[in-house]
């Protein structure tokens, strides 16, 4: 598939086209991704942002484009809030890593909430006017389990990549032929130790990271430079020892 050119819409890697939805500083990254001849939804954004998502899929591949797959990195708020009624809108299923599940049905269960969460984000977001922030539609009966071990349906091309740790069930999408990575918010981990652990592993791996799930800018540079420089930032914040 050759998509649009969107104003929209940034590409971030060869038929990937990131998506900012969300307000202000707590935006979230949404990808629409190339595959064959359709493309694969990646993460849903805060919940309000259905008709966002959908016009900036019109511009890119026509109008009345509907994805092959609606793919999760985890079930929180500002990835998965628009979820439910595009699934609705697409009558498509949602996938996500089986122990995501729960948290589909029940909102952020207990014990996975990260630090950023507890003092950044959920008091950010009762300080918002409810227009901005509406109330999440439960995925309930929409999400279906996704094999966190093989290729993430509609991506044939693509592997998944447990990461738990930011919630149970975090997964990062991996494209081996260009090492492009999707993590969602996998370096925003509960343990911010384990992140020295998931460098380690991404260097030993040889796998890239030019598309994290939040900021606002893509990072880009080699794969040691990136990681490096995640490192550096967390231990100068005293989130690693």
């Amino acid at each position: 598939m050759t998509a649009a050119h969107s104003s929209a819409t940034a590409p971030v890697a060869t038929g990937v086209h990131c998506l900012r939805t969300g307000p202000w500083r707590l935006a979230s990254n949404v990808y629409l991704v190339e595959s064959g001849s359709s493309w694969v939804l990646v993460d849903a954004g805060w919940p309000g942002q259905a008709s966002v998502i959908r016009s900036a899929a019109e511009s890119l591949f026509g109008r009345g484009t509907r994805p092959t797959a609606i793919l999760l990195t985890h079930v929180h708020p500002d990835h998965s809030g628009s979820a439910a009624e595009l699934a609705r809108w697409w009558h498509l299923p949602v996938h996500v890593h089986p122990a995501e599940v729960p948290q589909a049905a029940a909102g952020i269960v207990p014990g996975s909430e990260n630090p950023l969460d507890r003092v950044l984000v959920a008091p950010t977001l009762r300080l918002l006017p409810r227009r901005l922030v509406p109330a999440r539609d439960p995925l309930a009966g929409m999400v279906r389990e996704l094999d966190p071990d093989g290729c993430p349906p509609g991506l044939p091309g693509w592997r998944c990549v447990p990461a738990p740790g930011h919630t149970p069930g975090s997964l990062a999408f991996f494209r081996p032929a260009d090492r492009v990575m999707l993590t969602g918010d996998a370096i925003l981990t509960i343990d911010p130790n384990s992140v020295g652990d998931a460098a380690a592993k991404v260097k030993r791996t040889d796998y890239f990271l030019p598309a994290l799930g939040k900021g606002a800018e893509i990072l880009q540079g080699s794969r040691e430079e990136i990681i490096d420089s995640l490192i550096g930032l967390l231990k100068s914040k005293g989130g690693l020892k």
